[in-house]
């Protein structure tokens, strides 16, 4: 438990591999929850807790949750997204470290991990009519005057806050051969973000000419390997203006990973005086994926955020209980019994179909306009489907009884809600029913109101002859 701070997970949660049956509670209070990798991944654990107010919010950035027991979230949850918090600055530097000491690439050490070399040193261009050369690279016996790195007011592109690193400029390389380059001061993410292969990063960044021309560093740190990606390795020509650029970095392996950024000045005219900063603003990440939350029991006491993921939620108890709309994204979202046998009673009250894994009313108008697709149900399901009270379903809604009925007893419509969702521009959202070998009814109260209408499965049969269907 926290009071307020952040709890972060950076590696893969597992239960004890013996009792393979341990709790984790986890309260931040007004702080976040940061799980960056996998819960449960190769060791369920018995039963998850996750507690947060205010501004909290608990991320789930690994691809599985999974718990034998019941998994409860207090506050709001968020998916797949910036997984390092004030990735703005807007908070100042709260959640990144700082140092001003002089940085060495293949020498200084961050976060007990010595950084990488710089693999593509720059050439001189001397203005005393000396021939050009290949830089020595970071060098010693400088004078090096660092400037305290701060979250600046009204100079992020956005006109918010920017992160600037720097040294004045009249710094200079001293003992060191011309064509030095200096380099510092530098950062590191104190929060991580967990990366698949393929999955990218991208951030906003501002090199600035000083005493001489630019030199900017930047990589990715894995934590848990040692391994490094270097994101940002650019050297600039002559001192003049520089526009924020946009630099998007697509991860060579999976991992979870800290963010370091260097400032630095390449010694270019060979007169030895250096100096430059570095502006860093909106760090944002791509994980968009495939997201897992399995247990005996789910339930979500805030709002819920699957952003651009695509997410499958196996409980025999699903509960969200966030309100109206609070269950939002764009990707696909899947709800599933986890025992196959289990129907599924979609509408009504709880106790309305007792035994069943109850989607009531109350679960499906939490779930907002704007996901690519809600599916129902499963392939390896033996059990029924019935939706037992009047349901609206914004998307395309997917029923998929396995090989057990489907029923509707009351009206079902799909049809989008304009205005919200941001899904407008879209085709109209559709109706899927699919049973292999099952029946697929409705009764006369069960009428289906939808823009589209397809049947799938092998050897199901179909009575859909409601007179009041709109299809």
């Amino acid at each position: 438990k926290s009071q307020g701070g952040n709890v972060v997970f950076a590696g893969v949660v597992d239960s004890d591999a013996v009792a393979n049956n341990r709790q984790l509670r986890v309260d931040a209070g007004s702080g976040s929850i940061i799980f960056s990798d996998m819960v449960g991944g190769n060791s369920a654990l018995g039963a998850l807790y996750a507690t947060t107010s205010g501004a909290g919010k608990t991320f789930i950035n690994g691809a599985k949750v999974f718990t034998r027991g019941e998994q409860v979230y207090t506050g709001a949850v968020e998916l797949g997204t910036s997984q390092f918090l004030n990735a703005d600055f807007e908070n100042g530097l709260v959640g990144w470290k700082t140092s001003i000491a002089q940085f060495f690439t293949g020498v200084t050490v961050v976060d007990g991990v010595v950084s990488p070399d710089d693999p593509t040193l720059p050439t001189t261009s001397p203005t005393n009519g000396s021939a050009p050369s290949v830089s020595p690279g970071d060098q010693g016996n400088m004078n090096y005057k660092p400037l305290t790195p701060v979250a600046a007011a009204g100079q992020g592109k956005d006109g918010g806050a920017a992160l600037l690193l720097g040294t004045e400029n009249n710094s200079n390389c001293l003992n060191a051969p011309a064509g030095c380059i200096m380099r510092g001061p530098s950062v590191v993410s104190e929060g991580t973000v967990s990366l698949a292969a393929g999955e990218a990063v991208s951030f906003d960044y501002k090199p600035v000419a000083g005493g001489d021309t630019y030199d900017v560093f930047g990589y990715l740190l894995n934590v848990n390997t040692g391994e490094y990606q270097i994101i940002l390795n650019e050297t600039g020509n002559g001192t003049g203006a520089v526009n924020w650029q946009n630099r998007t970095a697509t991860a060579e392996k999976a991992g979870t990973y800290k963010f370091v950024f260097v400032s630095g000045s390449f010694d270019q005219t060979a007169g030895k005086q250096v100096g430059g900063s570095l502006y860093v603003d909106n760090i944002k990440t791509n994980t968009s994926g495939s997201k897992g939350l399995q247990g005996s029991s789910i339930t979500f006491n805030g709002s819920l955020n699957s952003t651009d993921n695509n997410l499958a939620i196996k409980a025999d108890d699903i509960n969200f209980n966030g309100g109206a709309g609070s269950v939002t994204g764009n990707g696909k979202i899947a709800l599933e019994a986890n025992t196959p046998s289990k129907n599924i009673a979609v509408g009504g009250s709880t106790g309305d179909a007792p035994g069943s894994l109850e989607l009531t009313g109350t679960d499906i108008s939490a779930l907002g306009d704007g996901f690519t697709s809600v599916k129902i149900g499963g392939t390896d399901m033996t059990g029924d489907i019935s939706i037992i009270e009047a349901t609206r379903i914004n998307d395309n809604l997917i029923l998929d009884a396995g090989t057990g009925n489907i029923h509707i007893n009351d009206q079902l419509t799909v049809a989008d809600a304009p205005g919200t969702g941001n899904d407008d521009n879209k085709p109209a959202p559709v109706l899927v029913l699919q049973s292999n070998g099952g029946k697929i009814d409705q009764t006369a109260g069960g009428a289906i109101v939808a823009d589209g209408l397809v049947l799938l499965g092998d050897g199901a049969v179909q009575d859909l002859d409601n007179a009041a269907n709109h299809v």
